[in-house]
C-alpha cells in the first residue's frame, strides 16, 4: 500500500534586516518572515543568530529542516545544533571532532 501525501510547506525566513518592504512582498508570497534581535556582533556582520532562530523554530515545534546554504553556513549550523544538543545534556561531535574520528580532512 502506498501513501502520498500533498502537504504545502511552510517557508520561515530569518533575518536581522528591518527593511518592511521586502518583509511585506515575502509575506505576501506566503513567508513566515522571522526578524530576530541580534547583539552588535550580529549586527554589525549581518549574520543572523543561529542560536536564536533554532530557538524560535523549537517554539514553533518545528522539528525537521531543509536548508540551502554553502559550506559556511551550513558549518555554523551545525555548530549551533551541537551547542543546543550538548546544552541540553546531550553528547554529540562539533563537526572538527567528527572530520577527525571519520579521519577526514580538516576544512580551512
Amino acid at each position: 500500500m502506498n501513501y502520498f501525501f500533498s502537504i504545502r510547506p511552510h517557508i520561515f525566513i530569518y533575518t536581522n534586516s528591518h527593511d518592511s518592504d521586502k518583509k511585506r512582498i515575502l509575506e505576501q508570497r506566503g513567508a513566515t518572515v522571522v526578524v530576530l534581535p541580534n547583539s552588535a556582533a550580529f549586527e554589525a556582520s549581518g549574520k543572523v543568530d543561529l542560536r536564536l532562530m533554532l530557538q524560535d523554530l523549537a517554539k514553533r515545534e518545528i522539528n525537521e529542516l531543509h536548508v540551502e546554504a554553502g559550506a559556511t553556513l551550513n558549518g555554523a549550523l551545525i555548530e549551533a545544533l551541537a551547542r543546543c544538543a550538548r546544552n541540553a545534556g546531550r553528547d554529540i561531535a562539533s563537526p572538527a571532532e567528527a572530520r577527525a574520528r571519520l579521519g577526514l580532512r580538516a576544512t580551512a
